[in-house]
């Protein structure tokens, strides 16, 4: 290959530089209002994100948990993200989180609420 007067051998071209993948950061929030029985998993979308997605991890960044009724003694109280998926041609992300509270009686039983508040990290494909 010849350029601008030089023998060129393919073999010798630099590859093109790749887009670098770009980190996203968005903030969802479950609420679960008047939940009753054992810890319910509830899922919610991200916004779209402006790249596709080729990962995306989340993080708790904090919750609260109150039972509904009468004051009652805190037994047990379970939160976390259970899962995290692409999803629409991965431009937005699903989180799956599950929050629940009894008390000492050993059933899940008792009227409670509460909120979760996740930070979803997406990471680009670089293209």
């Amino acid at each position: 290959m010849e350029i601008l007067g030089f023998v060129v051998k393919p073999e010798e071209l630099a590859p093109l530089p790749q887009p670098a993948p770009e980190t996203f950061f968005q903030t969802v929030k479950i609420t679960y209002s008047k939940a009753e029985g054992a810890p319910e998993s509830v899922s919610v979308d991200t916004d779209l994100f402006s790249k596709p997605l080729s990962h995306a991890e989340a993080c708790l960044k904090s919750w609260t948990l109150r039972f509904d009724n009468e004051d009652h003694k805190f037994h047990l109280g379970e939160c976390l993200v259970e899962r995290v998926e692409l999803v629409e041609d991965n431009k937005k992300v699903r989180v799956t989180g599950k929050l629940g509270i009894r008390d000492d009686s050993g059933d899940w039983d008792d009227s409670y609420s509460g909120e979760m508040e996740i930070l979803v990290i997406g990471i680009s494909s670089g293209t």
